[in-house]
């Protein structure tokens, strides 16, 4: 299948495997219920500011460091998940 008008990573790239596409669902999967165990820790310190009268002169600030598995290249370097294993 060719994708001209795509970035040429993706141009380049095979179809997924159902073992890439199962890896890349489950990574997916993971980061969806980090996040929302981020988002209940920042709703119960908002509750509880909002609870010392505190909460209007709050603000709240939110960073994230994504990884090195969340770069475009992270494949092009550790190969497919096949061949992948955490060191």
């Amino acid at each position: 299948m060719s994708y001209p008008d795509r970035h040429w990573m993706v141009r380049t790239q095979p179809p997924m495997t159902n073992l890439c596409a199962g890896y890349s669902d489950s990574l997916y999967r993971n980061r969806l219920q980090a996040l929302l165990g981020v988002d209940a820790m920042v709703e119960a310190v908002a509750d509880y500011l909002l609870a010392a009268g505190k909460l209007d002169s709050t603000f709240f600030v939110y960073t994230s460091d994504h990884g090195p598995a969340a770069s475009p290249l992270f494949f092009l370097v550790f190969g497919p998940v096949s061949n992948f294993s955490r060191r």
